[in-house]
């Protein structure tokens, strides 16, 4: 049964000596980028193992390319953390300041906390600054260029990448692992970069398989991307690579093939690897371990093909509801009713068209906000994670006494709760949002 179905048993290769001890490991790009959301430590300590491995890395050309075209993208995003950083100190400072309201603390108290926040600031901008000058001259590019000298596998031309991506097509059309969740990048665009981009979760498998039937060898694959058209998953719990993947693996190379999350890599590098990782530097890696952002249309990229609607001439809501701004579009926000979903059921007609209207403004208002949530969460938890990480080397220093420690763990829980409170309004707003798509999609088929 193994022989005919092995994709359902790939989890043995998990623990198969034989395959770390005669694979080759294959790094995602997320791997690469993520090394400037660590701790220096612990990007330290990942290139430690990552140069261990010798001349079994590889990494796909695809890969490559996300890893420089995305690489002051994420240095921007992290200055952006330590400002958001900085800015939550300096709240959390001000509100113990004030001799008026609650929280009230001793002055003496007061005085050794912001004393240890002006601390905090003061190595946050330097460490700021620090990583400003990456922009110019990246340490980290500098020590991945020597580490993947003559590791990074070949281009495809452009007419081998038109048939990737009408081969790709097909593919996403069946649901055929990876990279079917990415069909909505690049959206529209003629350009022939954006029409690569839904594919390049699929030009990297191919280039996998391509190295490993060259090599007649089995592959490690070390990804960050937790998507669905990676890993099987069941009530929440990853299970291991879609099976679709490992039978592909096998059928076109005739080997192995297993995938690693980088903390759950780590982890197994102290077994197969005979490396000494720490624990601090898995859990760091767990932790800023990023998510993937939710379906939303704001972006061109993203929207369904009925939003060019959108740009139509359209007969004008009741004036008395709504008015028109100086862009043409019509202000007013007015939720859909129940009416709205019998009109629905008639022929397209100016009332129709009205109440069509409507959704797509409500829509378009929906999308921004559910974008703009996304992004103040992603910021919050990795301004919480910087300020966690900080607050630990200060303690294992002996620069913090359980006092301040207790005020600073304020500044924490104050920010565990903002994160709590938008990921209630992205999820409310989200539901919305979906249940405005499915009308607007609804509608559009009277058309």
């Amino acid at each position: 049964m193994k022989k005919e179905f092995p994709g359902y048993f790939a989890n043995r290769n998990a623990t198969n000596e034989e395959l770390w001890d005669n694979c080759i490991f294959v790094l995602d790009a997320n791997v690469l980028l993520n090394l400037y959301r660590y701790s220096d430590a612990t990007s330290t300590e990942l290139l430690q193992v990552l140069s261990s491995l010798a001349g079994r890395l590889w990494v796909p050309h695809q890969v490559t390319l996300e890893y420089l075209s995305n690489r002051l993208t994420v240095i921007g995003d992290q200055l952006k953390v330590y400002d958001d950083a900085s800015k939550a100190i300096g709240a959390l400072k001000q509100s113990l300041e004030s001799q008026n309201q609650a929280p009230f603390v001793s002055e003496g108290l007061l005085a050794e906390t912001v004393a240890l926040f002006a601390k905090l600031d003061a190595e946050l901008m330097g460490n700021k600054q620090r990583h400003d000058l990456r922009i110019t001259d990246d340490e980290i590019k500098n020590k991945l260029e020597v580490l993947l000298e003559g590791k990074v596998g070949v281009g495809y031309s452009k007419e081998q990448l038109e048939l990737i991506i009408e081969n790709g097509k097909s593919r996403y059309d069946e649901k055929i692992p990876p990279g079917y969740q990415d069909i909505k990048k690049g959206g529209d665009s003629p350009l022939f970069s954006e029409r690569c981009k839904p594919y390049g979760d699929y030009i990297v498998w191919l280039q996998i398989l391509d190295k490993a039937k060259e090599l007649s060898k089995s592959v490690l694959f070390i990804t960050g991307d937790t998507k669905d058209d990676w890993w099987e998953k069941f009530r929440g719990k990853t299970i291991g690579p879609r099976p679709q993947l490992t039978q592909e693996f096998q059928d076109t190379v005739g080997d192995l093939f297993y995938m690693y999350t980088p903390d759950r890599f780590l982890e197994s590098a102290n077994k197969y690897l005979k490396r000494e990782v720490s624990q601090k530097a898995v859990d760091e890696i767990r932790e800023v371990r990023v998510e993937e952002p939710s379906e939303n249309f704001e972006s061109q990229d993203a929207r369904p093909s009925w939003y060019k609607y959108y740009q139509r001439a359209r007969v004008k809501p009741d004036s008395s509801k709504s008015e028109r701004t100086s862009d043409g579009r019509w202000s007013k926000r007015q939720e859909f009713t129940p009416s709205m979903m019998e009109s629905m059921e008639l022929p397209w007609n100016s009332e129709v068209q009205e109440h069509y209207d409507i959704l797509l403004l409500q829509f378009e208002h929906l999308s921004a906000t559910l974008s703009e949530l996304e992004r103040k969460l992603v910021r919050e938890r990795e301004a919480r994670h910087g300020m966690q990480v900080r607050i630990r080397e200060l303690i294992s220093e002996g620069e913090m006494g359980s006092e301040e420690s207790k005020y600073v763990q304020l500044s924490l829980q104050t920010s565990a709760e903002l994160i709590m409170t938008l990921k209630s309004q992205a999820s409310e707003v989200r539901s919305e949002l979906l249940m405005v798509n499915k009308m607007l999609g609804k509608t559009d088929t009277l058309r």
